[in-house]
């Protein structure tokens, strides 16, 4: 029997918000006409006759190790090694560009950043007042 494999794209490790997709190929077949079914750890079946499965917006909720296989009349594929999807909430990390000491008065730039594969992020910044 021909073997499935699962692939998650963009990545296995994403945050909120991101769309994932998860691609179920069986191993010599190419793009067939093959019923394709999904798993997840736990109680959980994804039927579909689709090759594809996409989150549009992924949560927390849809995290967990992911199997298919592949069913055609009387033929079946071998159950997929199990793949994890890893979904965390993006963090914003600030770096500043410039040298390390700086005196009252320098120029410096600040940059946050925060690593996803989704766009469209809204920054707001803010200081905070140390009493002396």
């Amino acid at each position: 029997r021909p073997k499935s494999k699962v692939t998650i794209k963009p990545a296995q490790h994403v945050f909120r918000g991101d769309t994932v997709t998860l691609r179920c190929d069986i191993n010599g077949e190419g793009v067939t006409s093959w019923s394709y079914n999904w798993y997840k750890e736990g109680p959980t079946w994804f039927v579909s006759n689709r090759q594809e499965h996409t989150f549009s917006s992924v949560t927390e909720s849809d995290a967990g190790k992911y199997s298919c296989y592949g069913s055609k009349g009387s033929r079946w594929s071998q159950m997929s090694d199990a793949v994890t999807l890893t979904v965390s909430d993006p963090r914003a990390v600030l770096s500043v560009s410039s040298q390390k000491w700086l005196t009252e008065g320098d120029p410096v730039t600040l940059i946050c950043e925060v690593y996803s594969f989704s766009t469209g992020w809204t920054f707001s910044w803010f200081t905070l007042t140390v009493s002396p």
